[in-house]
């Protein structure tokens, strides 16, 4: 059966605020209709309308905190930007919503992930169903990467000294380079560096020790829990 489908790209008239953070859904009640944010559950989403115009919700995001995604009319930003500020929400940059996601251990694509990695390398084999009989593209590759053993695979990393490991930063274990820092930098939740990078399985045990090189100066890490950092859940969220 074939379908006729035609699609539209409206990026130029639309645009997109999160806001995330503990107090999210207290402040969103305060410049949104306060039912319909408490109707939202845990990757729920919904359409609601707010001052004549139309209004996207989702409860979800890319920090490992609370919060919604909100999209609406490119001309209707300013005003919803104004109203987030009146009801307390504080701006802040990609640098910020970096940060809460590497401590939320949430990969990047670009970094963590690209065309040349699968989802078994990362742990994102619980987002693939290959038992269903269900044909897709990619599922051939996806077999294939699913019946052998993976030559790599991302771990956490936590520093064990001061030093800030970074993007692209060699990873050695006994002086060999084993693997290279994918994500990296200071988290302010835990006070020190921490990054995800690919070494071999047989490396990928929890307090397994690595020195990271860090422009020629060695910082000592090791293999740690994911995620680095996991916000405590509300009763709401916990019975979803």
């Amino acid at each position: 059966r074939s379908f006729a489908v035609e699609l539209f790209d409206v990026s130029a008239s639309t645009c997109m605020m999160a806001v995330q953070g503990p107090q999210a859904l207290e402040r969103l009640a305060g410049a949104l209709d306060p039912e319909f944010v408490r109707s939202l559950r845990p990757r729920a989403c919904a359409e609601t309308e707010w001052e004549g115009t139309l209004l996207f919700a989702s409860r979800t995001g890319y920090t490992g905190e609370d919060g919604l995604e909100l999209v609406t009319r490119a001309e209707a930003g300013p005003r919803l930007w104004r109203a987030l500020l009146d009801a307390g929400v504080t701006p802040c940059g990609l640098g910020a919503r970096d940060t809460l996601r590497l401590e939320a251990s949430l990969l990047l694509y670009g970094n963590d992930m690209d065309e040349t990695v699968n989802p078994f390398e990362v742990g994102l084999a619980w987002v693939v169903t290959l038992d269903d009989g269900a044909d897709f593209i990619g599922r051939e590759a996806l077999l294939r990467a699913h019946g052998s053993e993976p030559q790599r695979v991302l771990v956490c990393l936590k520093a064990e000294e001061k030093g800030v490991m970074r993007t692209g930063c060699p990873i050695l274990r006994s002086g060999r380079e084993v693997g290279k820092v994918t994500s990296g930098g200071h988290s302010p939740t835990l006070g020190v560096s921490i990054g995800m990078g690919f070494v071999p399985p047989q490396m990928m045990a929890q307090g397994t020790e690595f020195t990271v090189d860090i422009r020629g100066r060695p910082l000592a890490a090791k293999v740690v829990p994911r995620p680095f950092y996991k916000r405590p859940r509300a009763k709401q969220e916990r019975e979803a």
